[in-house]
């Protein structure tokens, strides 16, 4: 079976840890896997000794004709070029490239969602009108998808009802536990003052639409009010993105430079987030949330924004925290780093009601087997 997968790019993300984790564990006996996407990224070295081939789009050679330009203008797409190869299944791994079925050939096509559908809605336009004729354009297209998956049960059922669908898969996101495991007890590289009692943050440095996004530049506010009632807390922040300079002088202007911290791209994140006493994420764009799922893993209760995936493995209060404002948000941060005892509960009971979603191997199975399911038509 020849399968290609297309994503965006190949930057360090969630969606990309996964392409990766597929790539690397995939049955080559039986399966020809591709990989294409519109530009080069960071992890193309580690993912183009592991396929078969590594296509990139290219941009119509009339990109100034009119119809590349109301694409673009309307629906936030240029035209591409079509793949000259053949394909058994095409799996657009990322709903933001719905349109790239236009661009390759394939008996087959199945659609994931790992994004939040209400961000695809904001990413498109800030203009309602745009907003409404992208949506139109994007369910058109939607109904020619053999099949669409989504990463989360809430996230089905959100798809389903904004855009009409009926009987979508679900096929939940898994930590890759072998990775994890083999990683985590590597040695941190920290200034002394945060050798210890850190708490943790995992996130690119995106752009925040009309507040929904990662948030991070909320993070350090929500951090700086937590300082006021507990100034030996400090927190550490892992990942990259154009944002980061901005975050830099947010720090600065709050005088918190020797309390939080940005490190900036880390490959292995693993051994920071085990020796943390607690992750903190501000973000309300997550479909899954595959950062707190990992540090959940390793012990480390997560206090978080109410995202739609992550109801299905957090037990509010339990295993981790979840909140749906500020105000609680610092007050919840507060409570667990005075609480000993409350947060050592927190840290068992996350461990342990992650293991199920520890089975990278089982992952890859399963899209193996919902690809062959699509292609024979059952």
């Amino acid at each position: 079976m020849k399968i290609l997968i297309v994503n965006d790019c190949m930057n360090a993300g969630g969606t990309e840890k996964l392409i990766k984790d597929i790539c690397n564990l995939y049955n080559k006996n039986n399966i020809d896997l591709y990989l294409a996407t519109f530009t080069k990224g960071e992890w193309d070295y580690i993912v183009d000794g592991n396929v078969s081939g590594h296509y990139y789009f290219e941009k119509k050679r009339n990109s100034n004709g009119l119809m590349n330009k109301v694409c673009k203008y309307f629906f936030n797409m240029p035209q591409y070029q079509v793949l000259k190869e053949n394909f058994d299944v095409c799996i657009v791994f990322k709903q933001l490239c719905y349109e790239t079925m236009r661009y390759v050939k394939a008996k087959k096509y199945i659609l994931w969602v790992h994004e939040d559908y209400a961000y695809n809605v904001l990413y498109e336009s800030k203009k309602w009108w745009k907003r409404k004729l992208a949506y139109k354009h994007k369910k058109k297209f939607l109904k020619n998808y053999n099949a669409i998956v989504a990463c989360s049960a809430n996230a089905k059922e959100s798809y389903e009802k904004y855009y009409k669908l009926h009987d979508l898969f679900v096929i939940k996101n898994s930590i890759n536990e072998i990775e994890i495991n083999d990683k985590c007890e590597e040695t941190v590289d920290l200034p002394i003052s945060f050798k210890e009692n850190y708490m943790v943050n995992v996130s690119s440095l995106s752009d925040t639409i009309e507040g929904y996004g990662k948030r991070v530049d909320l993070l350090i506010q929500l951090f700086y009010q937590c300082l006021q009632y507990n100034n030996d807390l400090k927190l550490i922040i892992i990942g990259c993105g154009k944002l980061k300079y901005d975050l830099e002088n947010l720090i600065n202007d709050l005088k918190i430079n020797d309390k939080c911290i940005l490190l900036g791209k880390i490959d292995n994140p693993y051994p920071y987030i085990k020796n943390a006493s607690l992750m903190l994420s501000a973000s309300n764009a997550e479909s899954f949330g595959l950062s707190v799922a990992e540090s959940m893993y390793l012990g480390v209760p997560v206090v978080c924004f109410y995202n739609r995936g992550i109801s299905d493995f957090i037990n509010n209060g339990q295993n981790s925290i979840v909140v749906d404002n500020n105000e609680d948000f610092v007050n919840e941060i507060i409570k667990v780093n005075h609480d000993n005892d409350y947060k050592i509960k927190l840290s068992l009971n996350a461990k342990k009601s992650m293991e199920s979603n520890a089975d990278i191997l089982g992952y890859v199975k399963k899209i193996e087997q919902l690809a062959f399911k699509v292609l024979v038509g059952e």
